[in-house]
């Protein structure tokens, strides 16, 4: 199987640019996992989690406010903006997008997402099932790809949500934090 995607892939770290890459980057191979988790052994963790997440969220406040202020740098107020994984909605609000979505596949995460921004449309899907009509200006995935198995299928479903000048915004937890 062969991903390509034709815009500019800009590589940042610390807010700083440290590559570009111009032209179709295409990734090519099989995936292998050590361990394969299902998608509803993950909506199930979740779930079980969902109604201490802020709790847990806020003992380790500097890591996402920091994800948070990078949000804020980086979107431009008033866009349209997908989170994939948004939990209770923290990152997306912080965004103060124009039009914001949120998914994710635990149903109790999207109710409390749901309660706290309702002025924002949580839907309970994965990326792979989810139906919406518009493109976005920036999708965020916030330590998600931590927990999924087929990042291909995953990034070609991502991408029929992509103009040609969207960015993607995404995170993984980096084991030292």
């Amino acid at each position: 199987m062969t991903l390509t995607f034709p815009q500019k892939l800009v590589i940042m770290i610390d807010g700083k640019i440290v590559g570009v890459y111009l032209g179709s980057h295409k990734f090519r191979g099989e995936i292998s996992m050590g361990s394969i988790i299902s998608t509803q052994t993950v909506e199930k963790h979740f779930d079980l989690i969902a109604k201490d997440y802020d709790k847990w969220k806020k003992k380790n406040a500097y890591y996402y406010d920091s994800i948070k202020s990078l949000v804020k740098k980086v979107i431009r107020p008033g866009s349209k903006v997908l989170e994939i994984g948004c939990a209770t909605g923290e990152v997306l609000a912080s965004s103060k997008p124009g039009i914001g979505v949120g998914i994710d596949l635990s149903s109790e995460m999207v109710r409390l997402a749901r309660e706290k921004f309702p002025q924002y449309t949580f839907i309970c899907s994965s990326i792979e099932n989810f139906q919406y009509k518009e493109k976005f200006d920036y999708i965020i995935m916030v330590d998600v790809v931590d927990h999924i198995y087929d990042i291909i299928n995953v990034f070609e479903s991502v991408y029929k949500f992509c103009h040609p000048t969207t960015k993607i915004i995404l995170t993984t937890v980096n084991p030292w934090w």
